[in-house]
């Protein structure tokens, strides 16, 4: 359509409906709804039929669908005032109307949480309800639309097993009475599936079972409802049982459509591909090969449905080890797709991409590189600079690059780049800080790449020159999961300008910081992550004046942030009336910070500050915290009360698993079960059991019944499916109290080799801090007796390394002479090792590596002479060229450059 103006667009929507647009022609339109309503009155967009009104209820359904409910409400609105005047207010259209305007605010509600347009939309489906009964009685399918509606704003407010539940029964009344063909299906199916695909794809076997039940099942429908089941996740786990859907697939297909038509084709393809990838690879072959053949007869040719088939027959040989063969399969795809562009210009990118992987695997390196360079062409002549497409090449392209660069030097880059000139006037510092950014630029994973640049902008700013420091950082907060890295970055140059400059211009370097968190959004966490990171680093790393400072930097633009980092320096201070009058006055939710402020108050025995948050609105989701802090002051009648409150699901089930243990440890069984019972109730309503619940249910089951009784009551009481998580919780709790022998038994009775093999991991693990603690008691005897050789030998004995960096200082500082270096080169030696046995093994461990090599280098620079400093710094990069390990080598680098720190700012 040429250009028009809205209202033309408005009249063409209303004669002819949403699908005459184009789709800028569809927001067009809408905007112009939006800047008028709810200022003009519905008539003035001039609705006059039923019909027209219908086609605005389906436009604002469009927009749902498409995952804009936002743009949906003026329409639906008004629809609704249409409908209602044209037909009445209990009119079948006018109760379509109603349904699209409750499920456009439940979407709304649903992401971003607003208690009016809930309750607005509660009331809609209420109102849907009787207009439907009213029409049709209460065996009128079109109900179920209600339950669905009811069911979205229980997943809004967190009650998940009653969503589902309300789902259910939504799904299996529309799905009997209309058939799993319907649209109105169709529709229940997308959002169940969206909701809890678990639970749908019970539902949805349930149903197959039912109609294969039926003496007259047609066909079509049992094909649909096959295909309902496998889009669903529950097939990953019952992969045997999806195998033989896929045939059942195939067989009703041939049957329907014939054996050689295109239907039959794509139904083998999608066998072969489900059984290659999740059952073995040499049984979805024979399915891809005769799709292959299918697809060469097939009338009308479909090159895109060939050429499909045969890459993933090639990925299947080359996953298979015959890389020749899937090279074969690839360079056919390419030459099929590349004659018919139009319209396969992903898969060609694709195929292209994977062939230069395939050659690559058969060690042909040039002509790879080759390959990879024209994928990366013929992304940029479909697809033009900035497409997603241009950019997947270019990485593939830029990832081959470094695989390359790692063959040459056989995984060791620091070798490589070491071996590249050293800077003038042998400057070490300058040494590792190029050696990091040079190891970076061919480095073959963005964690890896990420964790250098951070650690070279650090060493940067240690060293003065804070400009390039910034300049590093700031491109390094490009990949989201690396904030932190990138957050302590600044805090490290905020801190070296206050000691070289002063306030001001640690202020500016926290205004950079600041603005760069702003553009990140940090990987699988919500809100203002990246700003929390940077605060917490400043005020770990470059003190408690700069921290004060950052907030006063985001107060006025970002007051919620700025309270909530006052109320964790409160609590920092022990401060804990001052938070708690913080937090009365906090905005938004705080049920994290009360939650937060309810441990801590906990454990500082202030049982009268526990009541008052327990009997606070403000502890919201966070009830179960409370529910442990009146337990742990020793209120179990108030707890319980409280816990009798809690409607959120989870939060419920926390609160009564700490009932249960209190009262298992009390010797109270009556208690216990009582309360066992009602978590088991709120197990069986969740898709799956929740690790941190069973745990403590099982430790509470231990301390009343012990090892064999509680696991044989578990099995009695828990779905089948939690028994092997409530036991694996069982083993952990028994190997913390020593209990190795009692553990084993526990694996062993889950007759599961995997199982086993997890118990005995996890005594090795626990064998191992127990003998470092053992080793530590022995350094702290030596290094009081100054015996300097058996410390030595000790620290060379301790498993984790970060205690091995941190005794190897400890020896350091009170010894002198060559003792000291000695140390130190302990230290060195320990520095690569293993992180993740210690205590603190759910943290970032990468985290106490890269701390203890900055302790370790910073030792060094205080302790030993300039000589002794540049040699030690030469056995570290020595060492870190030696390494295959980025991460292990990094650390000998990052030591060997805090060792040899510029003696004043180098800028």
């Amino acid at each position: 359509m040429a250009e028009a103006d809205p209202e033309t667009l408005w009249a063409v929507l209303l004669a002819q409906g949403h699908a005459a647009l184009s789709e800028p022609e569809q927001i067009e339109v809408t905007l112009w709804v939006l800047g008028h309503f709810p200022g003009a009155m519905p008539a003035t967009f001039l609705i006059e039929s039923a019909a027209e009104a219908g086609r605005v209820a389906a436009f604002a359904h469009h927009w749902i669908d498409v995952g804009k409910p936002q743009l949906a409400p003026p329409l639906a609105r008004l629809a609704l005032a249409a409908h209602e005047q044209a037909c009445g207010v209990d009119a079948e259209p006018t109760a379509s109307s109603v349904a699209a305007l409750a499920l456009a605010l439940t979407e709304i509600d649903g992401r971003e949480g607003v208690p009016e347009l809930r309750r607005e939309a509660a009331g809609l489906a209420d109102r849907y309800r009787t207009i439907v009964r009213t029409l049709g009685g209460d065996a009128d399918p079109r109900i179920a639309w209600s339950d669905v509606i009811a069911s979205r704003l229980a997943a809004a407010d967190g009650r998940s097993a009653e969503a589902a539940d309300l789902m259910a029964r939504a799904y299996g009344r529309v799905v009997v009475a209309c058939g799993p063909l319907h649209d109105f299906v169709r529709r229940v199916v997308d959002l169940f599936i969206d909701l809890d695909p678990l639970r749908a794809s019970d539902s949805m076997r349930a149903e197959l079972a039912r109609r294969d039940g039926l003496a007259d099942a047609d066909d079509a429908a049992t094909l649909r409802q096959i295909r309902d089941v496998l889009v669903t996740t529950a097939h990953w786990y019952v992969p045997d049982e999806a195998s033989r859907l896929h045939e059942r697939l195939v067989e009703l297909t041939g049957r329907l459509h014939g054996g050689e038509s295109a239907a039959q084709g794509e139904a083998l393809y999608q066998q072969g591909c489900f059984q290659s990838l999740y059952m073995d690879l040499a049984l979805g072959e024979p399915a891809l090969r005769r799709a292959i053949e299918i697809q060469e007869r097939a009338t009308p040719a479909s090159p895109a449905a060939l050429g499909r088939t045969l890459r993933q027959l090639a990925l299947v040989q080359w996953r298979r080890g015959e890389a020749a063969e899937a090279e074969a399969l690839l360079r056919r795809t390419v030459v099929l797709l590349r004659r018919h562009e139009s319209g396969n210009e992903a898969a060609l990118v694709g195929a292209a991409i994977d062939l230069a992987g395939t050659i690559q695997d058969q060690g042909r390196w040039q002509q790879a590189e080759a390959q990879f360079t024209e994928a990366f062409r013929i992304a940029h002549r479909l697809f033009g600079e900035n497409a997603l497409e241009t950019e997947e090449a270019r990485q593939c392209l830029a990832r081959f690059r470094r695989d390359l660069a790692h063959h040459h030097a056989d995984g060791k880059l620091f070798g490589l780049c070491y071996r590249l000139p050293v800077p003038r006037d042998d400057d070490r510092w300058a040494l590792a800080v190029r050696l990091l950014f040079d190891v970076a630029q061919h480095a073959r994973s963005d964690e890896d790449e990420s964790m250098l640049c951070a650690e070279g902008a650090v060493l940067l700013a240690r060293g003065g020159q804070v400009t390039r420091a910034l300049a590093a950082a700031g491109a390094t907060a490009g990949v989201v999961r690396h904030e932190w890295e990138a957050a302590a970055a600044y805090a490290h140059a905020a801190r070296a300008e206050w000691q070289a400059h002063g306030s001001a211009a640690a202020f500016v370097v926290l205004e950079a910081a600041v603005t760069q968190a702003g553009r990140v959004a940090v990987f699988e966490r919500t809100g203002e992550a990246a700003l929390d990171d940077l605060h917490a680093a400043v005020r770990s790393i470059a003190g408690p004046d700069l921290a004060v400072a950052l907030t006063g930097l985001v107060r006025e633009s970002k007051p919620a942030v700025a309270h909530a980092w006052t109320f964790e320096a409160h609590l920092d201070a022990g401060e804990l009336d001052a938070a708690w009058a913080m937090l009365q006055a906090m905005p938004a939710d705080r049920s994290v910070p009360a939650g937060d402020l309810c441990r801590r108050a906990a454990g500082k025995g202030r049982g009268d500050l526990v009541r008052a948050i327990a009997s606070s609105p403000l502890i919201g989701h966070m009830g179960h915290v409370a529910v442990a802090g009146l337990l742990a002051v020793g209120a179990p009648d108030e707890a319980a009360a409280l816990a009798g409150s809690l409607d959120n699901s989870f939060d419920r089930l926390e609160a009564v698993v700490a009932l249960a243990r209190v009262a298992a440890v009390a010797g109270q069984p009556e208690d216990f079960e009582r309360w066992a019972d009602e978590a088991i109730t709120l197990l069986n309503r969740s898709s799956s059991g929740l690790f941190q619940s069973l745990a403590v249910l099982a430790e509470g089951a231990i301390a009343l019944l012990g090892p064999r009784e509680a696991r044989a009551w578990a099995g009695r009481r828990l779905p089948a499916r939690d028994l092997s998580t409530f036991a694996s919780a069982m083993a952990r709790h028994l190997i913390n109290d020593d209990r190795l022998d009692e553990a084993r038994a526990v694996a062993a009775s889950l007759d599961s080799p995997q199982a086993t093999r997890d118990v005995e991991e996890d005594i090795a693990r626990h064998g191992r801090r127990a003998a470092d603690r053992t080793t530590l008691r022995r350094i702290e005897a030596c290094i009081a007796a100054r015996a300097v050789d058996a410390a030595l030998r000790e620290i060379g004995v301790l498993h984790n390394a970060w205690f091995a960096v941190d005794r190897s200082i400890a020896l350091a500082t009170s010894v002198e002479g060559g003792a000291t270096y000695a140390a130190l080169q302990a230290g060195l030696a320990a520095l690569p090792g293993h992180y993740e046995d210690e205590v603190f093994a759910g943290l970032s461990k990468e985290h106490f590596r890269y701390d203890a090599a900055r302790l370790l280098g910073q030792a060094a620079r205080r302790l030993l002479g300039p000589a002794e400093r540049a040699s030690f710094a030469d056995m570290a990069f020595e060492r870190a060229a030696e390494l295959a390990d980025l991460p292990r080598a990094a650390t000998l680098v990052i030591a060997a450059g805090e060792a040899n720190l510029p003696e004043a700012p180098a800028g």
